[in-house]
């Protein structure tokens, strides 16, 4: 198995919006060092990330990065990216290390998340995902990711759920293991959604309950819950799209929002939605909001892409 080492450099402002950035890669690991000797932490407290001014990160592949997506992640996202290399790391048996590093974790009372070895040892009564390292799949241990988790393993499933922006599509199959009947996955990246469809399959979820779509082909429709975890900027954007989406009454989860943004996020929804703060953890929120009944009929312009 070849993998394959991307070292970057960033300012530690920009660590919030990288690691969402890093989510994308779907890295096997990610290690942060200090760029300048001067500034090296030779014993962080192992709960906290270090934050040097400049960060040295090493991610671990599987799959050489593609030059153009990095790119447009940089564009996107308004950060800096600089001394990027990439170079084939010597084989090992990674995977078997990675197991043996990743740890389940547990969202409420209902869901538990990890690798297969890990979870034939379990003997709770919570529902559990398959996480099979080395592949396309998200762990769940970002905040953002986090909060979503939390609050599917707390809360009743619902008959259809939409997940937007859905990466490898971790949201839509935990619903489904929930007890949701049928899921929708979108996102602008084809091979997201090719993952999501593999993970599933790993997961035992049929064609017939899991549905993909790239943003252009998805059909309008009526859901009971709507979750995007994508950025602020496109939130903004797709406000008509997903209040054309939620029933009335239906429910809506917002995140991939910093502290410091949940006001335009709050602003731009409230029109459509009885919208709050949830949660916040590291800095980023979740939003949640019910749809109202009777909105401004001029607000109602819907883009999907």
């Amino acid at each position: 198995m070849s993998l394959y080492q991307l070292t970057l450099h960033i300012h530690a402002q920009d660590i919030p919006l990288f690691e969402l950035f890093a989510e994308r890669l779907e890295p096997l690991s990610i290690t942060y060092l200090a760029r300048e000797a001067q500034e090296a932490i030779y014993e962080p407290d192992p709960q906290i990330l270090p934050k040097w001014h400049r960060t040295k990160v090493q991610l671990l592949l599987d799959t050489p990065p593609d030059a153009e997506m990095l790119y447009a992640m940089e564009r996107e996202l308004g950060i800096c990216l600089s001394g990027c290399t990439c170079e084939k790391v010597l084989h090992q048996d990674w995977q078997k290390i990675i197991i043996a590093a990743t740890k389940p974790l547990y969202f409420g009372e209902r869901l538990v998340i990890g690798p297969k070895e890990h979870l034939a040892t379990i003997k709770s009564r919570h529902t559990q995902m398959v996480l099979a390292p080395g592949l396309a799949f998200g762990t769940g241990s970002h905040p953002t990711t986090y909060m979503c988790l939390q609050w599917l393993g707390q809360n009743h499933p619902v008959d259809h759920m939409i997940d937007y922006g859905c990466g490898s599509g971790i949201l839509a199959i935990a619903a489904l293991l929930l007890g949701s009947k049928m899921a929708v996955a979108v996102d602008i990246d084809a091979q997201a959604l090719t993952a999501t469809r593999n993970n599933a399959i790993n997961n035992h979820i049929t064609g017939e309950r899991l549905h993909t779509f790239l943003p252009r082909e998805l059909p309008v429709a009526k859901t009971p819950l709507l979750i995007a975890n994508i950025l602020t900027r496109p939130l903004v954007q797709l406000a008509p799209l997903f209040a054309a989406l939620v029933a009335t009454e239906g429910r809506i989860l917002l995140t991939g929002i910093l502290l410091e943004q949940k006001d335009l996020v709050y602003d731009t929804y409230m029109p459509w939605f009885d919208i709050s703060l949830l949660d916040q953890q590291e800095g980023w929120v979740l939003l949640a909001g019910k749809r109202k009944s009777s909105v401004p009929t001029h607000t109602e312009q819907i883009h999907t892409s």
